[in-house]
C-alpha cells in the first residue's frame, strides 16, 4: 500500500503524458531534497561543515543510488527517503531551537509529522521512524521530560491512520501473499536458513557500499541462493560476521550520540527490507539500501571529525577520492 508514489505518477502523466523526462526530473528533485536534508541534519547533529558537505556529496553520487534515481519505479524509495530524512531534520531542528518562539517550534514538529506521513504513505518500511527519532531525542538532545515527547503522539496518530487505511485497501494489515521463488528464493527455505542467508546478503550490501563495482539491476533467483544447510563453512562465516556486526553496532552506539543515532538509522531502515525479520518481496535490491546508506554516511562524518588533524585530512582525502570515482 503505497499511494503517494502512485499519485505522483498520475500527476506526472497529467503534466507530460508518457514522456520520461518529467518522471526522471521528479526523481532527481526528490534525491536532491534528500541530499540537502542529510546535509542539514549532519550540521544539526554537530558535524563540522566540511564533514557534513562531504557526506552529503558522497550520498548524492554513490553508485548504489543509480537504481532508485535513474529507474522511474525508484520513486517509492526516493519519496520515502526524502520524507524520512526531512522528518528527522525537522524533528532535530525543533529540539535544537527549543528556545525559539512556541509557534516556530510547533511549526517544525508539525512539519516533521507531515514528513513522516509522506514517508509512510510511500513505503511501509518507514514505520520504524519514531524509534529512530526516540534515539535522536535520548542520545543527542537528552530529552527526559514526558511533555517534551508530545510530538510522538502525532507520529502515533499517523501510524494508526496509515494502518487503518492499509487494512481497508489490502484486506488486512499483513495480507497473505506468496513471494515468488524467482524474486526471493530466501522466502522458500526454513526461517533459520533464511536469516543466515540474509546475513550474507547484508554483507553484500556493505561490500557494494565500499566497493560498488559489481552492481546489478536484478539480483533475483540464481544470482543469490540461500545456504543449503547451517553447517557449511559459508553459513558459519555468515553467522560469525553477523555476530561481529552486532558487537560493532553496540560499540558504536556507546561511543557517542551521533554514532548511536547513525547506527540506529541504518539498522531501523535496513531490517524491514533485509529478509531477517520476515521474508520480503525480493532477495536484494540496491534501491533498498537508500536510507541505510544515509546512516552509514553519518558514521563516516563522525570518523572525519574525530582524531588528530592528520587523521582528519587523510579521511577527507579518502572520501573526496570516493566521490571522484563515483
Amino acid at each position: 500500500y503505497r499511494p503517494l508514489p502512485m499519485i505522483s505518477f498520475g500527476i506526472n502523466y497529467l503534466a507530460g503524458g508518457s514522456n520520461p523526462y518529467g518522471y526522471h526530473l521528479v526523481n532527481l528533485l526528490l534525491h536532491s531534497g534528500a541530499v540537502l536534508t542529510l546535509l542539514g541534519l549532519g550540521r544539526l547533529l554537530g558535524l563540522s561543515p566540511v564533514a557534513a558537505w562531504l557526506i552529503a556529496a558522497l550520498f548524492a553520487v554513490h553508485p548504489l543510488h543509480a537504481e532508485p534515481v535513474a529507474a522511474i519505479v525508484g520513486r517509492m524509495d526516493l519519496l520515502a527517503g526524502f520524507g524520512f530524512q526531512a522528518c528527522l531534520y525537522l524533528h532535530a531542528a525543533g529540539r535544537r531551537y527549543a528556545g525559539a518562539t512556541r509557534q516556530r517550534v510547533a511549526l517544525l514538529f508539525t512539519g516533521a509529522i507531515a514528513s513522516y506521513a509522506i514517508a509512510l504513505l510511500s513505503k511501509e518500511s518507514a514505520i520504524l521512524l519514531p524509534v529512530v527519532a526516540l534515539v535522536l531525542d535520548h542520545r543527542i538532545f537528552s530529552v527526559k521530560r514526558i511533555r517534551e515527547l508530545r510530538v510522538f503522539l502525532g507520529y502515533g496518530i499517523v501510524t494508526i491512520v496509515y494502518l487503518l487505511l492499509r487494512n481497508s485497501a489490502l484486506g488486512g494489515v499483513f495480507p497473505d501473499q506468496v513471494e515468488s521463488l524467482v524474486d526471493n528464493p530466501l522466502a522458500h527455505v526454513s526461517p533459520a536458513l533464511r536469516v543466515v542467508s540474509a546475513l550474507r546478503v547484508a554483507g553484500l550490501y556493505l561490500r557494494h557500499t565500499i566497493w560498488p563495482f559489481d552492481l546489478s539491476p536484478d539480483y533475483c533467483y540464481a544470482e543469490i541462493l540461500p545456504f543449503e544447510n547451517l553447517r557449511s563453512m559459508a553459513a558459519l562465516a555468515a553467522m560469525l560476521a553477523g555476530g561481529l556486526a552486532l558487537v560493532a553496532a553496540t560499540w558504536l552506539g556507546r561511543r557517542s550520540g551521533l554514532t548511536a543515532f547513525g547506527s540506529t538509522l541504518g539498522l531501523c531502515t535496513f531490517l524491514p527490507v533485509s529478509n531477517i525479520l520476515f521474508p520480503g518481496l525480493t532477495v536484494m535490491g540496491d534501491r533498498l539500501f537508500y536510507l541505510p546508506l544515509a546512516g552509514i554516511c553519518l558514521l563516516v562524518g563522525w570518523t572525519l571529525d574525530v582524531g588528530s588533524t592528520r587523521w582528519k585530512r587523510f579521511g577527507a582525502m579518502v572520501v573526496v577520492l570516493a566521490i571522484a570515482v563515483s
